[in-house]
């Protein structure tokens, strides 16, 4: 289960990679920093500071469906499954398509 849960965390990375690349937002740069510390510290298991990292990417990127993604996962992974729910639903809204998203759901 660990090394599954890697290898989505890494496609995770890299699919925001690529995707924010087409961006011209104005926080790029903070926006990556964020998106990676914040899988840094979920794949340790550090939820606090991971749940901070991908606040900061939905700020920077409010319509990035994988910020919200990945909130709902760390939710997930910290037994708070309203709060899951909710930014999976919306991580879905914005993107009904990505199949990371479905399964997470």
């Amino acid at each position: 289960m660990r090394a599954r849960g890697s290898s989505f965390l890494v496609a995770c990375a890299l699919i925001v990679a690529a995707t924010g690349c087409k961006q011209s937002e104005p926080h790029t740069e903070e926006l990556f920093q964020a998106q990676a510390l914040g899988l840094g510290y979920l794949e340790r298991g550090e939820l606090p500071e991971a749940e901070a990292q991908f606040k900061k990417v939905i700020s920077f990127a409010p319509n990035e469906p994988l910020g919200h993604a990945n909130l709902g996962l760390t939710y997930l992974r910290g037994s708070r499954f309203a709060d899951a729910e909710k930014e999976l639903r919306r991580a879905r809204g914005l993107d009904s398509t990505n199949p990371d998203i479905a399964l997470i759901i």
